[in-house]
């Protein structure tokens, strides 16, 4: 393959994005959250998830995060 000075390839792409990838979660403040954990459920439990939750007065994501970090004992229980 010939490649023309001055082009671009899949290849110099790819590697401009990973170097770029990389220099921001270098630049992340420390202790910074990283944005998501994913988890594959089925639709009905994701609706069991969601209707508790907002049962609860809370995002799904808000409590899943609360009931995880308490179930850690990172975050103390609801009860004291």
């Amino acid at each position: 393959m010939t490649v023309r000075p001055g082009s671009t390839t899949a290849r110099d792409t790819y590697a401009e994005s990973r170097k770029t990838q990389e220099q921001r979660a270098a630049a992340k403040p420390a202790g910074r959250r990283e944005p998501s954990i994913r988890v594959m459920l089925f639709p009905a439990e994701k609706k069991s998830l969601e209707d508790y939750a907002r049962k609860q007065g809370l995002e799904t994501s808000t409590w899943l995060r609360q009931l995880g970090l308490r179930k850690t004992g990172y975050l103390p229980d609801e009860n004291g």
